[in-house]
């Protein structure tokens, strides 16, 4: 019944990217660029199969749990997420060359300790996966603070922006197919609390998405965001 319902699931947010990559020529390159770096993430989708949803795939890779999709759906987040600020408050990236190679350290940094507390939390609680995941971009998103100060809004409204975005998205999918949220999600190891007919957990994660992504171009090419207008 639901076995292609994954992939109209991640078509929706490759909507949402490709508005984006349309309408905003001078953000391609940061799209590109964060959509390649976050599919890897899509990878690990085993881990997260059982442990608080279990989708349909429209071929299961392997028997491990895995599909294209998700591969797909780390592509358009991680793009959209990026962005998503600066589309909608009009910013730009503007770089100082000189500190590129030693921003790209940080940014770097942000990863491994999002990646690093998660699975020690994981690992060595009884957390869920998605909850350890989250306490995780908490990390990551502190860390970034401390870093880059400077870019608290950025972190701020990209994590509201993203995560709203894709609430509606995920919405729209529950409507598109009815029955899906409780069939799919484990509702029993989650809170059990319902956004408009969504886990709450699904909307708290894609707002750390937000927040973590959201700055990461700028961190890692030493970038500060700009009105479009003064550039």
């Amino acid at each position: 019944m639901y076995r292609t319902a994954y992939l109209v699931g991640v078509l929706l947010f490759g909507l949402l990217w490709a508005y984006i990559f349309i309408s905003r020529k001078d953000l391609r390159k940061e799209m590109l660029l964060l959509s390649l770096v976050v599919a890897g993430s899509g990878l690990t989708e085993p881990f997260f199969f059982g442990e608080y949803w279990s989708p349909d795939f429209l071929v299961n890779l392997g028997n491990l749990n895995f599909g294209i999709e998700d591969v797909l759906l780390m592509f358009f987040q991680g793009g959209a997420a990026a962005t998503i600020y600066s589309v909608l408050w009009g910013k730009k990236v503007a770089v100082t060359k000189s500190k590129v190679i030693y921003s790209g350290g940080k940014a770097l940094l942000v990863m491994l300790v999002f990646g690093s507390v998660s699975v020690l939390l994981w690992g060595l609680t009884s957390l869920n996966l998605i909850y350890a995941g989250m306490l995780g971009m908490v990390a990551a998103v502190f860390l970034v603070l401390l870093l880059r100060p400077d870019l608290w809004i950025n972190v701020l409204f990209s994590g509201i922006s993203f995560g709203l975005a894709s609430l509606l998205i995920l919405v729209l999918f529950a409507q598109l197919y009815p029955g899906v949220i409780g069939d799919w999600w484990h509702l029993e190891v989650l809170s059990g609390v319902l956004l408009m007919g969504v886990p709450v957990e699904e909307f708290l994660w894609h707002i750390g998405v937000g927040c973590v992504v959201g700055p990461l171009y700028e961190l890692w090419r030493g970038g500060s965001n700009v009105s479009v207008d003064n550039l």
